[in-house]
């Protein structure tokens, strides 16, 4: 089995999944999450060990936005830190991602590969209005 650097493991309640940071495959994406081993299909790899927290739209700072999901009736769930977020927030949009946002936690839609990226359906999470500027038609 190969070593795991300490910092990409992610626990999840039933199963460890070592993920990893590095430069996106989508352009302009800028940093990636991806999976270091398989993953199978419809598991979750929730949010844990992150702490979060349920925000105002008036508390969170506009650069800060973009790293919130809408929750509805003004409320933003974000990181507890956002100096100090979870590898998990760094997952990109794609058209047809691998993962989706249920009940708080991140679950499998698909398995996934080894050294595979991570991604999600930004118009699913970013539903507010002013989350409509980091969702560009191109997305949809």
């Amino acid at each position: 089995m190969l070593a795991r650097p300490s910092t990409a493991l992610y626990t999840t309640t039933n199963m460890d999944h070592a993920l990893i940071l590095k430069p996106s495959l989508f352009e302009g994406a800028g940093v990636g999450c991806f999976a270091v081993d398989a993953i199978a299909a419809g598991v979750p790899v929730s949010l844990h060990s992150d702490k979060l927290q349920l925000l105002s739209r008036e508390t969170i700072g506009e650069a800060y936005l973009k790293f919130c999901i809408f929750q509805g009736e003004d409320r933003y769930l974000s990181p507890s830190n956002f100096a100090s977020m979870h590898m998990l927030w760094y997952v990109n949009h794609a058209k047809i991602p691998n993962l989706e946002l249920r009940d708080r936690k991140l679950w499998t839609r698909t398995a996934i590969n080894p050294g595979e990226e991570l991604t999600l359906y930004y118009p699913d999470l970013l539903t507010h209005p002013v989350n409509a500027t980091w969702v560009r038609p191109e997305h949809i």
